[in-house]
């Protein structure tokens, strides 16, 4: 794998870019300038020697953090980025002390699951119908993963 590189505080329209590149629903510039403008709330971009690699996107309040997005452009998929990302941005929390992780994911995110669930994240609960835009024009469901930093297994 090459080596990464991380942007800190890439600012809203590096972030949105890297994401409509990620994502088949990206967020815009400004839904990243409206978020970042909480002091709790930070985000990374990831580059590879080929350029931006992917991005990630949290709030962390005191001892708890939500991870918002993590995303790795299509093209620069399978090749350990997504894994190596996270592994980075979790020895960061851990190192600002933060104690617990949360995400939600769609339930048909498989690829996804199985990077978190690597992690030492486990499901904690279900949200039934959550996302309108499921498979076939249905709702599909979001799970909530939790990893408890310092007791993965």
């Amino acid at each position: 794998m090459a080596s990464l590189e991380i942007i800190r505080n890439p600012g809203a329209a590096l972030l949105a870019s890297v994401d409509a590149a990620c994502f088949d629903q990206p967020w815009s510039e400004e839904d990243y300038a409206s978020l970042l403008s909480n002091p709790a709330v930070g985000g990374w971009v990831f580059s590879a020697e080929d350029g931006p690699a992917g991005l990630v996107f949290w709030q962390c309040t005191g001892e708890e953090a939500e991870l918002y997005r993590l995303g790795i452009d299509p093209g620069k998929r399978r090749r350990g980025h997504g894994s190596a990302l996270l592994a980075l941005w979790l020895d960061y929390m851990r190192s600002c002390g933060t104690g617990r992780i949360w995400l939600e994911l769609r339930a048909g995110n498989e690829p996804a699951r199985g990077l978190y669930v690597g992690h030492g994240f486990r499901q904690v609960a279900r949200r039934g119908g959550y996302y309108p835009d499921g498979p076939g024009g249905g709702r599909e469901d979001a799970l909530i993963l939790e990893l408890a930093l310092g007791q993965e297994g």
